[in-house]
């Protein structure tokens, strides 16, 4: 016999899943050692490929089951916690069918184990199971097998987890940031001035939603997708009118947490001609700090950094030169109101709903949060400058640096929402078309993580993690 028994890729944060574990998808990284197993045993000519039901173990397989013409077998023997004899059996099953069995972290050193307990492995192995690596089974099952192991290896094509080159601070460099998040695709070209401070040249947005697609089916479809790739085309060619010598296309929650997301990402990095980078929550967190700190001039004091955009929020606690603290909920505004199908206007049953969805996402980090003693909460993302443009009653997109709100004036802004229809709230002053049906989800959902983190206002910054991006490449 001949077998791999492969351990899923590297996995979302199972903190950030809770009861959902197993439909825990594949990281950036996850999906770059998915592909690396093409590439280590795409030439073995395996005939089957059977996988534990799990979402992590299922996505480490599609990659060499796409490129060999291979049925995905799900098989619960495979599952987190199971039997090892129930492995064995499988193994029996294969008999000289060379296979490719993807597993968990327990369940393939117990497997080892059992193997040289029962003399059927010539030698004891060392009992190494990285995620994204394999071992490998030849000779027969009862006796005189060998037992090799197969480090994870990572494919490089046209997505990356890791940043661009750094960037020179002088004077005329102009970069393109390419932010294609859960709502919207957004460019930024800036010039780099020579003491590394930012000027804005141009920008723009599409609205995509890609956060309401992933609601409905954790997949990016194939008319989504297309859209996708004729925005990026688009934005890309107004990068270019405006001379822009760098771009950097980035990724976030809702090309990070697809099913399909490494896929759509690639297409993406082909038609841009330029590895798409897939942020993190982490990254997420430090250049959302590298932005508040250069504009709102962050000292030492704690501050509570947040990002609620489409797919996701982004929540840390840190200072001006360092994260302490970081997590990424799935809450985004897009997300959410797919998920839990909103009236229009917003009801008092929808905002309780999308209280209890935001308290229970939060309810595991409040403790920390409290331990480390932010002194103020600051935030950024289209959300939350458009409820600031909403109070101000703002003519243009551009705000000041710094525009607070109070938890009273949050109150107000969502009372006032819900008592309006989309096309009552598009003719409100300071309300942009675009977000006019999305707004009231995202006014409740920053009321309650106000209400929740026990802050009494926030202060909303013009920068955010485009910006951010430039800062964090320039420091490189």
């Amino acid at each position: 016999m001949k077998a791999y028994l492969v351990r899923h890729a590297k996995a979302q944060k199972r903190a950030h899943w809770n009861s959902r574990d197993s439909t825990r998808p594949l990281t950036s990284s996850g999906w770059l050692q998915a592909e690396g197993l093409v590439k280590a045993l795409a030439d073995e000519a395996p005939e089957r490929l059977i996988t534990s039901p799990y979402v992590r173990c299922r996505q480490t397989l599609e990659p060499l089951a796409a490129h060999l013409g291979l049925p995905l077998e799900l098989d619960s023997r495979l599952g987190e916690g199971s039997s090892i004899q129930g492995v064995l059996d499988l193994l029996k099953e294969l008999g000289k069918q060379p296979g490719v069995l993807c597993s968990h972290g327990d369940v393939i050193p117990g497997l080892l184990i059992t193997l040289f307990d029962e003399g059927a492995l010539e030698e004891r192995p060392l009992l190494r199971c990285e995620k994204g690596s394999a071992w490998e089974l030849e000779g027969r099952l009862a006796k005189s097998l060998r037992a090799s192991y197969l480090e994870p290896r990572e494919s490089r094509k046209v997505v990356s987890t890791r940043p661009p080159p750094p960037l020179k601070a002088g004077g005329g460099t102009r970069v393109a940031v390419l932010d294609m998040g859960s709502t919207s695709f957004h460019l930024l070209v800036a010039e780099l001035g020579p003491k590394g401070q930012l000027i804005r040249v141009a920008r723009e947005r599409a609205m995509l939603r890609l956060g309401e697609e992933l609601a409905r089916s954790n997949r990016i479809s194939g008319s989504v997708q297309e859209r996708a790739l004729k925005t990026a085309l688009r934005l890309k060619a107004i990068a270019d009118s405006a001379e822009a010598e760098i771009l950097i296309p980035v990724a976030t929650a809702a090309l990070r947490d697809a099913e399909n997301g490494h896929e759509v990402n690639g297409l993406l990095g082909e038609v841009l001609e330029t590895p798409v980078w897939i942020l993190d929550g982490e990254q997420e967190a430090r250049m959302i700090f590298a932005a508040l700190s250069e504009r709102f001039k962050l000292g030492r004091d704690r501050t509570i950094g947040i990002d609620l955009g489409g797919g996701s929020l982004e929540i840390a606690v840190g200072t001006a030169g360092h994260v302490e603290w970081e997590a990424t909920l799935q809450i985004g505004v897009a997300r959410l109101r797919a998920e839990l199908n909103v009236s229009d206007p917003l009801s008092k049953r929808d905002v309780r709903a999308i209280d209890e969805r935001v308290a229970a996402a939060l309810a595991p980090h409040l403790e920390t949060i409290r331990k480390l003693r932010p002194t103020r909460c600051a935030a950024v993302g289209g959300t939350v400058r458009a409820l600031a443009r909403l109070e101000l009653g703002a003519q243009s997109e551009d705000l000041p640096p710094r525009t607070v709100l109070s938890e009273e004036q949050l109150r107000a802004l969502l009372t006032r929402l819900m008592q309006s229809t989309q096309k009552e709230r598009i003719n409100m002053a300071g309300m942009g078309s675009r977000r006019a049906d999305l707004i009231p989800t995202g006014a409740a959902i920053v009321e309650t993580v106000i209400e929740q983190l026990g802050v009494h206002s926030i202060e909303v910054c013009d920068w955010g993690l485009r910006e951010g991006i430039i800062l964090e490449s320039l420091d490189r």
